[in-house]
């Protein structure tokens, strides 16, 4: 599991020029670290971890790609 490893601090996220996913937030947290201390098992965890609604982030760690795909708008106040 992607979330897993960098928790450990394996640095698999150098693998990839893009990643997707959803944000683990306190409630996916909390899954993810019951999962790590052996307290639940993979199974069960997944089935936790799908039931959250998805809060998606996108990094982008190749900077080619960065230069080439994303273009600076602008920006709005917002009050």
């Amino acid at each position: 599991m992607f979330i897993v490893a960098n928790r450990k601090g394996e640095e698999i996220a150098n693998a990839y020029d893009y990643i997707e996913g959803g944000v683990a937030n306190d409630r996916v947290i909390d899954t993810i670290n019951l999962y790590m201390a052996g307290l639940m098992d993979v199974n069960t965890a997944l089935i936790r971890l799908a039931q959250h609604l998805p809060n998606n982030q996108m990094c982008l760690l190749n900077q080619e790609l960065t230069d080439k795909y994303l273009i600076f708008d602008g920006t709005e106040c917002i009050e």
